[in-house]
């Protein structure tokens, strides 16, 4: 059975728009649609990738213009978020992975 998330949102496994960012091959993960603020369909593509200090972040790009884009950062600011945008990406990112704890020693 389909979760309210599925039903309501459509979602697809190509990027929308163009990465102006130049994200690293390979962390693209899908794409969401939604309805912004001004209530507009648009779709939002999710890229995960370790940064340079070895954080995994994330990038949502909701437009194509170069600008379009929200980095949230680390993958803890997408769990704590209470942005539509963010629990949109978190429900893709679930689908299509597995978020894990690693104890530092």
């Amino acid at each position: 059975m389909k979760c309210l998330i599925d039903q309501l949102h459509k979602q697809k496994d190509t990027p929308e728009y163009e990465d102006h960012c130049g994200h690293p091959d390979g962390s693209y993960i899908g794409s969401i649609q939604w309805q912004n603020h001004n209530h507009d369909d648009e779709w939002l593509d999710i890229y995960i990738y370790e940064d340079r200090v070895d954080k995994t972040s994330i990038c949502i790009r909701f437009g194509k213009e170069d600008f379009e884009y929200m980095s949230h950062g680390s993958i803890q600011n997408i769990i704590c978020s209470q942005s539509e945008d963010s629990k949109l990406a978190l429900h893709v990112m679930e689908k299509k992975g597995k978020i894990t704890f690693v104890r530092n020693d």
